[in-house]
C-alpha cells in the first residue's frame, strides 16, 4: 500500500506542472555531443518513430557540452520546437550564466550544483524561474552537498530538488526527513542512474518503486540508457505503482490442463486489438474454474467457458455466456464500447 504522498509546492512552465498533487512527471536527459543539427539526429528519429498513442517524456533536457556556445544551443532548441512544437525542453549546465539566458526561452533549466556553486547564483536563478514561470531543478552531487544548502533553500521560491546518488533509496529517504524537519516543501525529482545495464530493470523497479510507494517524488527519471528505455522504464514504474496510467494492462492465467484455448496466441491477439486503450485492464483466463477468481481488479474478462466457447465479464460479473470463440474478440470490443471505454486506434 502506498503511503500518503509527500506534500510539496508546485513548479510549472506553462501547462507543465509538477508537485502539489499534480500528475507524476517523467523527465529524460539527452546528452549533446556537439551543437550542430546532426547531433540531434538520434533524438529526432526517435521522436518521429513514436506513435501518437505512445507516451513520451513530459520534459526533455538537453545536456550542453562544456565547450558549446549558448547561441548554438538556442538554434538546436528552435530546430526541435519547429519539428515538435508540443515538446517541453530544458537545458542542463553547470554554468549559471547559460541558465539565466535559458530561463527566457526554454521551459526548464537544471543547474548541476557543485562545491563552487554560490548561494547567490542559486538565488538569482530561482527568482528568475519564478518571475518567468519556468521550472528550475537543482541537482546536487551528493546528499551532504544538498544538506549544506538546506537553511538557505527554505527561503527560495519553489524549485525542484534532485540528487546524484549510488544509493537513491536511502539518500532520498534521509533527504525527505531533513526537509520535513526544516519545513521545506520543494518538489523532488527522483533520478536513478543505470550502472549496469543487465541489472537496469531490477534497479529502476526497486529504487523508483520503493520511493514512490513511500510517497516520495513528484517527477522521475532513469539516466544512462537509450531514449526508449529512459521513457519505458519510468512509465512502467508509475503504472506498476498505480500512480500514472499510460497504457492498457493485461492479466493472463498461468495456463494448466483445464485451459480451453491457446492462451498465448489468444492473449497476443486481444492485446494487438486493445493495447491502445489507456487505463483499461483486461483479463484473459483459460477456464471458469479459477479464472474468475484470478481476474483481480480487471475491468473486462475473457474466460474459457467450454470447448470453443467464451464467457465475457465486466468486473466480477459474467454478462455474456457461451459465445463462439470465432466471434468472441469482436463481442469483447462491443462490450468495451458499451461501457464507454473504447477509443479508435490511432492511424498507422
Amino acid at each position: 500500500m502506498q503511503r500518503r504522498r509527500r506534500e510539496s509546492l508546485a513548479v510549472q512552465s506553462g501547462e507543465l506542472k509538477v508537485g502539489a498533487g499534480h500528475a507524476y512527471g517523467v523527465w529524460a536527459t539527452y546528452p549533446l555531443l556537439g551543437t550542430k543539427s546532426e547531433h540531434l539526429k538520434d533524438l529526432l528519429e526517435w521522436l518521429r518513430r513514436l506513435k501518437t498513442d505512445e507516451p513520451r517524456p513530459d520534459l526533455i533536457f538537453l545536456q550542453a557540452p562544456r565547450d558549446a556556445e549558448f547561441s548554438s544551443l538556442e538554434k538546436l532548441r528552435c530546430e526541435l520546437e519547429a519539428s515538435f512544437p508540443e515538446l517541453h525542453l530544458g537545458l542542463v549546465s553547470g554554468k549559471a550564466e547559460w541558465l539565466r539566458q535559458a530561463l527566457e526561452t526554454w521551459h526548464a533549466a537544471r543547474l548541476e550544483a557543485g562545491p563552487e556553486t554560490s548561494t547567490k547564483e542559486i538565488q538569482e536563478l530561482a527568482s528568475l524561474a519564478q518571475a518567468r514561470n519556468k521550472i528550475l531543478e537543482l541537482r546536487f552531487t551528493s546528499l551532504p552537498a544538498l544538506q549544506d544548502h538546506l537553511p538557505f533553500l527554505k527561503s527560495l521560491p519553489s524549485l525542484s530538488l534532485s540528487l546524484e546518488s549510488s544509493e537513491p533509496i536511502g539518500d532520498y529517504r534521509r533527504l525527505v526527513s531533513r526537509l520535513a524537519a526544516e519545513g521545506i516543501r520543494h518538489p523532488l525529482h527522483l533520478s536513478v542512474a543505470a550502472r549496469h545495464f543487465q541489472d537496469l530493470i531490477l534497479e529502476a523497479a526497486s529504487s523508483l518503486g520503493s520511493l514512490l510507494m513511500d510517497g516520495i517524488g513528484d517527477s522521475i527519471e532513469v539516466s544512462g540508457v537509450s531514449l526508449e528505455e529512459a521513457t519505458r522504464l519510468p512509465f512502467n514504474a508509475l503504472q506498476a505503482c498505480r500512480l500514472r496510467i499510460s497504457k492498457a494492462e493485461f492479466i493472463a492465467c498461468p495456463s494448466c490442463g483445464r485451459t480451453l484455448f491457446d492462451l498465448q496466441e489468444t492473449t497476443q491477439r486481444i492485446k494487438t486489438k486493445t493495447q491502445h486503450l489507456k487505463g483499461v485492464k483486461i483479463a484473459i483466463m483459460g477456464c471458469i474454474v479459477n479464472g474468475p477468481g484470478e481476474m483481480a481488479d480487471a475491468d473486462f474478462g475473457y474466460v474459457g467457458g467450454g470447448p470453443g466457447r467464451i464467457h465475457l465479464y465486466v468486473g466480477k460479473e459474467c454478462v455474456q455466456k457461451n459465445i463462439p470463440s470465432e466471434i468472441a474478440d469482436e463481442k469483447l470490443i462491443e462490450l468495451i464500447k458499451k461501457h464507454d471505454r473504447w477509443v479508435e486506434p490511432p492511424a498507422a
